[in-house]
Protein backbone atom coordinates (compact mmCIF):
# COMPACT_ATOMS: atom_id res chain seq x y z
CA UNK A 1 0.00 0.00 0.00
CA UNK A 2 1.54 3.42 -0.95
CA UNK A 3 2.45 6.11 1.38
CA UNK A 4 -1.10 8.18 0.50
CA UNK A 5 -3.13 5.39 0.61
CA UNK A 6 -2.20 4.39 4.08
CA UNK A 7 -1.89 7.20 5.30
CA UNK A 8 -5.76 7.93 4.21
CA UNK A 9 -6.71 4.48 6.00
CA UNK A 10 -4.40 5.62 9.24
CA UNK A 11 -6.73 8.91 9.41
CA UNK A 12 -10.55 7.22 8.54
CA UNK A 13 -11.31 7.05 12.76
CA UNK A 14 -11.98 10.76 12.99
CA UNK A 15 -13.34 10.06 16.46
CA UNK A 16 -16.78 11.52 15.00
CA UNK A 17 -20.35 10.50 16.33
CA UNK A 18 -22.31 8.54 13.80
CA UNK A 19 -25.55 9.29 12.39
CA UNK A 20 -28.07 7.23 15.29
CA UNK A 21 -28.14 10.23 17.51
CA UNK A 22 -28.72 12.45 14.32
CA UNK A 23 -25.68 13.71 13.50
CA UNK A 24 -23.63 13.13 10.54
CA UNK A 25 -21.67 9.92 10.12
CA UNK A 26 -17.93 10.23 10.53
CA UNK A 27 -15.86 11.75 8.33
CA UNK A 28 -13.75 9.02 6.51
CA UNK A 29 -15.18 6.22 7.92
CA UNK A 30 -14.60 3.61 5.51
CA UNK A 31 -17.82 1.90 3.73
CA UNK A 32 -18.76 -1.50 6.34
CA UNK A 33 -16.07 -0.75 8.42
CA UNK A 34 -17.32 -2.86 11.45
CA UNK A 35 -18.12 -1.23 14.99
CA UNK A 36 -15.81 -1.58 17.28
CA UNK A 37 -15.60 -3.84 20.11
CA UNK A 38 -15.93 -3.13 24.02
CA UNK A 39 -13.45 -1.64 25.46
CA UNK A 40 -13.09 -1.40 28.90
CA UNK A 41 -12.67 1.02 31.12
CA UNK A 42 -13.12 3.58 28.17
CA UNK A 43 -14.27 10.15 28.24
CA UNK A 44 -14.34 6.44 28.16
CA UNK A 45 -12.48 5.98 31.29
CA UNK A 46 -13.02 9.47 32.60
CA UNK A 47 -15.18 11.40 34.78
CA UNK A 48 -17.40 14.29 34.86
CA UNK A 49 -15.31 17.46 34.68
CA UNK A 50 -14.58 18.14 38.51
CA UNK A 51 -13.73 21.80 37.58
CA UNK A 52 -15.21 24.76 35.12
CA UNK A 53 -13.77 25.00 31.93
CA UNK A 54 -14.43 28.31 30.32
CA UNK A 55 -13.22 28.30 27.10
CA UNK A 56 -13.84 24.33 26.09
CA UNK A 57 -16.98 24.20 23.13
CA UNK A 58 -19.53 21.78 22.14
CA UNK A 59 -18.88 22.49 18.28
CA UNK A 60 -22.97 21.28 17.01
CA UNK A 61 -23.88 20.30 13.48
CA UNK A 62 -27.10 21.13 11.99
CA UNK A 63 -29.03 17.46 10.16
CA UNK A 64 -32.60 18.10 9.32
CA UNK A 65 -32.81 21.48 11.41
CA UNK A 66 -31.73 19.90 14.75
CA UNK A 67 -28.29 20.60 16.39
CA UNK A 68 -26.41 18.66 18.25
CA UNK A 69 -23.11 17.89 19.23
CA UNK A 70 -20.49 17.32 16.77
CA UNK A 71 -16.73 17.61 17.69
CA UNK A 72 -14.97 19.52 20.81
CA UNK A 73 -13.54 23.01 20.45
CA UNK A 74 -11.65 25.35 22.23
CA UNK A 75 -11.86 29.29 22.40
CA UNK A 76 -8.34 30.99 21.52
CA UNK A 77 -9.68 34.16 20.82
CA UNK A 78 -12.66 36.26 21.51
CA UNK A 79 -14.07 35.67 18.07
CA UNK A 80 -12.52 32.21 17.09
CA UNK A 81 -12.09 28.38 17.93
CA UNK A 82 -9.87 25.87 16.77
CA UNK A 83 -11.12 22.55 16.15
CA UNK A 84 -10.15 19.42 13.96
CA UNK A 85 -10.34 19.99 9.96
CA UNK A 86 -11.86 16.81 9.14
CA UNK A 87 -14.96 18.13 11.79
CA UNK A 88 -15.71 20.87 9.70
CA UNK A 89 -14.86 19.31 5.82
CA UNK A 90 -17.22 17.82 3.62
CA UNK A 91 -14.10 15.89 2.29
CA UNK A 92 -10.52 17.42 1.66
CA UNK A 93 -10.20 20.29 1.79
CA UNK A 94 -13.98 21.82 1.08
CA UNK A 95 -15.54 23.29 4.48
CA UNK A 96 -18.74 22.69 5.28
CA UNK A 97 -21.75 25.96 4.94
CA UNK A 98 -20.86 27.77 8.39
CA UNK A 99 -24.76 28.15 8.60
CA UNK A 100 -25.02 24.37 9.29
CA UNK A 101 -22.66 24.95 12.42
CA UNK A 102 -22.71 26.63 15.93
CA UNK A 103 -21.00 26.48 19.52
CA UNK A 104 -22.48 25.99 23.02
CA UNK A 105 -19.78 27.64 25.52
CA UNK A 106 -19.38 28.32 28.96
CA UNK A 107 -20.88 25.06 30.27
CA UNK A 108 -20.31 21.88 31.05
CA UNK A 109 -22.92 20.43 29.05
CA UNK A 110 -23.82 20.15 25.33
CA UNK A 111 -27.07 20.55 25.95
CA UNK A 112 -27.54 22.97 28.15
CA UNK A 113 -26.77 26.05 29.69
CA UNK A 114 -23.64 28.51 28.50
CA UNK A 115 -24.22 30.52 25.76
CA UNK A 116 -25.31 29.46 21.38
CA UNK A 117 -22.89 31.07 18.92
CA UNK A 118 -23.09 31.23 15.38
CA UNK A 119 -20.62 30.43 12.98
CA UNK A 120 -19.76 32.63 10.07
CA UNK A 121 -16.68 30.95 8.58
CA UNK A 122 -14.64 27.94 8.67
CA UNK A 123 -10.93 28.16 7.69
CA UNK A 124 -9.37 24.69 7.87
CA UNK A 125 -5.64 24.56 7.60
CA UNK A 126 -4.84 24.89 3.88
CA UNK A 127 -2.31 21.75 4.07
CA UNK A 128 -5.28 19.55 5.82
CA UNK A 129 -5.37 16.10 3.79
CA UNK A 130 -4.93 12.66 5.14
CA UNK A 131 -4.09 11.59 2.26
CA UNK A 132 -0.30 13.14 1.49
CA UNK A 133 2.07 10.54 2.38
CA UNK A 134 4.05 10.98 5.39
CA UNK A 135 3.38 15.37 5.10
CA UNK A 136 2.02 17.08 7.91
CA UNK A 137 -1.49 16.15 8.26
CA UNK A 138 -2.30 19.85 9.61
CA UNK A 139 -5.94 18.17 11.18
CA UNK A 140 -6.60 21.80 12.61
CA UNK A 141 -9.17 24.62 11.49
CA UNK A 142 -10.66 27.58 13.13
CA UNK A 143 -13.91 29.06 12.79
CA UNK A 144 -15.20 32.70 12.99
CA UNK A 145 -18.26 33.36 15.48
CA UNK A 146 -21.04 35.89 15.07
CA UNK A 147 -20.19 37.70 18.09
CA UNK A 148 -17.44 37.82 20.99
CA UNK A 149 -16.98 35.36 23.51
CA UNK A 150 -15.79 37.25 26.89
CA UNK A 151 -14.73 34.05 28.49
CA UNK A 152 -11.18 33.42 30.24
CA UNK A 153 -8.89 31.69 27.31
CA UNK A 154 -6.21 28.77 27.98
CA UNK A 155 -2.52 29.95 26.30
CA UNK A 156 -1.87 27.68 23.80
CA UNK A 157 1.79 25.71 24.90
CA UNK A 158 4.97 27.81 23.66
CA UNK A 159 6.33 24.11 22.70
CA UNK A 160 5.59 20.36 22.20
CA UNK A 161 5.00 19.02 25.82
CA UNK A 162 7.97 16.02 26.23
CA UNK A 163 7.77 12.48 26.24
CA UNK A 164 6.18 11.74 29.80
CA UNK A 165 4.34 14.85 30.62
CA UNK A 166 0.45 14.55 31.69
CA UNK A 167 -2.24 15.73 29.64
CA UNK A 168 -5.60 16.30 30.54
CA UNK A 169 -8.11 15.00 27.65
CA UNK A 170 -11.75 16.45 27.96
CA UNK A 171 -14.86 16.37 25.79
CA UNK A 172 -18.63 14.94 25.44
CA UNK A 173 -17.75 12.18 23.13
CA UNK A 174 -18.96 8.45 23.96
CA UNK A 175 -18.14 6.86 27.23
CA UNK A 176 -18.45 3.24 25.06
CA UNK A 177 -16.88 2.63 22.23
CA UNK A 178 -20.49 1.85 20.36
CA UNK A 179 -20.63 4.04 17.23
CA UNK A 180 -23.76 6.52 17.82
CA UNK A 181 -24.33 5.59 21.63
CA UNK A 182 -25.73 8.33 23.67
CA UNK A 183 -23.52 11.14 24.61
CA UNK A 184 -22.78 12.02 28.43
CA UNK A 185 -24.66 14.94 29.64
CA UNK A 186 -21.09 16.55 31.32
CA UNK A 187 -18.32 17.48 29.90
CA UNK A 188 -15.66 14.41 30.31
CA UNK A 189 -11.93 14.43 31.80
CA UNK A 190 -9.22 12.02 32.12
CA UNK A 191 -5.13 12.37 33.02
CA UNK A 192 -3.23 10.64 30.49
CA UNK A 193 0.01 11.22 28.89
CA UNK A 194 2.31 12.10 26.23
CA UNK A 195 4.52 8.74 24.62
CA UNK A 196 7.28 8.82 22.18
CA UNK A 197 6.08 9.12 18.54
CA UNK A 198 6.93 5.26 17.45
CA UNK A 199 3.82 4.22 19.81
CA UNK A 200 1.02 5.98 17.62
CA UNK A 201 2.83 4.32 14.13
CA UNK A 202 -0.13 2.73 13.66
CA UNK A 203 -2.06 6.04 13.34
CA UNK A 204 0.40 7.30 11.06
CA UNK A 205 1.71 10.25 13.03
CA UNK A 206 3.60 12.97 11.09
CA UNK A 207 5.16 16.36 11.96
CA UNK A 208 3.19 18.46 14.05
CA UNK A 209 1.54 16.03 15.68
CA UNK A 210 1.17 14.28 19.36
CA UNK A 211 0.84 10.97 20.24
CA UNK A 212 -1.24 10.56 23.84
CA UNK A 213 -2.40 7.58 26.01
CA UNK A 214 -0.40 5.05 28.28
CA UNK A 215 -3.41 4.42 30.24
CA UNK A 216 -6.81 2.31 29.52
CA UNK A 217 -9.51 5.15 28.21
CA UNK A 218 -9.29 7.89 26.21
CA UNK A 219 -10.93 9.71 23.37
CA UNK A 220 -13.53 8.34 21.52
CA UNK A 221 -16.48 9.28 18.81
CA UNK A 222 -17.74 12.66 19.17
CA UNK A 223 -14.14 13.71 21.05
CA UNK A 224 -12.64 14.90 17.53
CA UNK A 225 -11.03 18.48 17.74
CA UNK A 226 -11.56 18.33 21.54
CA UNK A 227 -8.65 20.04 23.60
CA UNK A 228 -6.00 18.45 25.64
CA UNK A 229 -4.51 20.63 28.31
CA UNK A 230 -0.90 20.70 30.36
CA UNK A 231 -0.94 22.45 33.82
CA UNK A 232 2.26 25.10 33.29
CA UNK A 233 2.60 27.08 36.72
CA UNK A 234 -0.97 26.32 37.58
CA UNK A 235 -2.38 27.84 34.88
CA UNK A 236 -4.08 25.15 32.21
CA UNK A 237 -2.14 25.53 28.40
CA UNK A 238 -3.82 24.25 25.04
CA UNK A 239 -1.21 21.31 24.52
CA UNK A 240 -3.28 20.41 21.22
CA UNK A 241 -6.22 18.97 19.46
CA UNK A 242 -7.84 15.16 19.16
CA UNK A 243 -7.19 13.96 15.57
CA UNK A 244 -7.54 10.43 15.27
CA UNK A 245 -6.26 7.04 17.09
CA UNK A 246 -3.02 6.50 17.22
CA UNK A 247 -3.83 2.27 15.81
CA UNK A 248 -4.36 1.29 12.29
CA UNK A 249 -8.03 1.09 11.62
CA UNK A 250 -8.13 -2.57 10.39
CA UNK A 251 -7.92 -4.00 13.82
CA UNK A 252 -11.23 -2.78 14.74
CA UNK A 253 -10.29 -0.63 17.85
CA UNK A 254 -11.38 2.91 17.41
CA UNK A 255 -11.41 3.98 21.42
CA UNK A 256 -9.35 3.31 24.42
CA UNK A 257 -5.85 3.26 22.87
CA UNK A 258 -3.11 5.83 22.14
CA UNK A 259 -5.02 9.00 20.36
CA UNK A 260 -2.86 11.15 17.91
CA UNK A 261 -3.21 14.84 18.81
CA UNK A 262 -2.65 18.08 16.35
CA UNK A 263 0.04 19.94 18.28
CA UNK A 264 -1.25 23.74 18.49
CA UNK A 265 1.92 24.95 19.48
CA UNK A 266 3.21 23.59 15.86
CA UNK A 267 0.55 25.76 13.85
CA UNK A 268 0.95 28.57 16.27
CA UNK A 269 2.17 31.14 13.31
CA UNK A 270 -1.13 29.87 10.80
CA UNK A 271 -3.53 30.38 14.06
CA UNK A 272 -2.52 33.79 14.31
CA UNK A 273 -2.24 34.94 10.79
CA UNK A 274 -5.91 33.62 10.51
CA UNK A 275 -7.35 35.04 13.91
CA UNK A 276 -5.11 38.49 12.82
CA UNK A 277 -6.49 38.77 9.69
CA UNK A 278 -8.61 42.01 9.19
CA UNK A 279 -8.99 42.15 13.22
CA UNK A 280 -6.35 43.72 15.29
CA UNK A 281 -9.04 44.30 18.29
CA UNK A 282 -8.14 41.46 20.66
CA UNK A 283 -4.98 39.37 21.08
CA UNK A 284 -4.77 35.48 20.17
CA UNK A 285 -4.23 33.12 23.41
CA UNK A 286 -0.44 32.82 23.70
Amino acid sequence: MGGKARRLAAGIMGLLIGSAVGIAPAVGVPAGANEPDSVVPLIIGGRDATQPYPPIASLQLDRNGTFGHHCGAVLIHPKHVVTAAHCVTDGVPAPVDPATLRIRIGSAEHAAGGRIVAVTEVVPHPAWDWNTGDDPAADIAVLRLAAPVWLPRYPIAGRAPKVGTTVRELGWGTTTPTFGAPLPATLQQLDRWVLPPGECAGGRITAGEICIGGADGGPCFGDSGGPGLRRIGGVWSVVGGVSRVGVDWQSGTYCGVQVIYTDLSFYRSWLWTVVHHNQHSWPLAN
